[in-house]
């Protein structure tokens, strides 16, 4: 929470950048970082060497998300930590999965209801990726719940064989819309090449 106050300290810095990457990545094609920015695009006004090193030390928080979405990076670290880490202080097992789906639960409608990814393509696979980690951690319930019936033999696989096959689709899906992003960009600095007049070196006249 810490981290998340420090960011919305230079929440407008944050909106001031990201205007200034998309206005040179729709003029270029080309897509950069803000530590790839001078220090003028970076910080509104007269800012200190010391603000300017702090919004480009934190830029990984922030630089792929939303000028809106800046909160998306931490409120994004605290849900891993709450699948995860947090974990180790449950110790009964459903519990563990029933906290960890509803923390995937909440990823989820922040997901569908503010779409924080700047690519419409990076909504879309971290979207079916939080469904995947859900759909998981509700199968670990099932599972537990399955042993306890004795008509059911191999409750491993009710569930492990679809997911396993949904796992392998979506590392498909993946790699096809990060392969798709690839060409659009290339495709987008292709064109902003060819809109860039060539500047030719002029000739000496020989003529005395």
């Amino acid at each position: 929470f810490l981290t998340l106050n420090l960011i919305e300290y230079i929440r407008h810095d944050i909106k001031h950048a990201m205007g200034n990457i998309k206005e040179r990545e729709t003029r270029t094609g080309t897509v950069l970082k803000v530590s790839e920015l001078p220090d003028a695009e970076i910080c509104e006004g007269d800012a200190s060497e010391a603000h300017i090193h702090f919004v480009k030390t934190v830029a990984f928080l922030f630089e792929k998300f939303e000028p809106d979405a800046w909160w998306y990076g931490v409120f994004e670290i605290e849900i891993r930590l709450f699948e995860t880490s947090f974990l180790v202080f449950i110790k009964r097992r459903i519990m563990q999965t029933l906290f960890a789906s509803f923390a995937a639960f909440i990823s989820l409608v922040v997901l569908r209801e503010f779409q924080p990814w700047i690519k419409d393509s990076d909504d879309v696979v971290a979207h079916a990726a939080q469904c995947l980690v859900f759909l998981w951690l509700f199968a670990l319930q099932a599972y537990d719940a399955l042993r306890t019936i004795p008509k059911v033999k191999n409750p491993n696989l009710v569930w492990a064989t679809p997911l396993s096959v949904l796992t392998i689709l979506f590392v498909g899906f993946s790699i096809k819309k990060g392969y798709d992003d690839f060409t659009e960009v290339e495709q987008r600095r292709a064109g902003a090449e060819q809109n860039v007049p060539a500047t030719r070196p002029k000739r000496r006249s020989t003529r005395r």
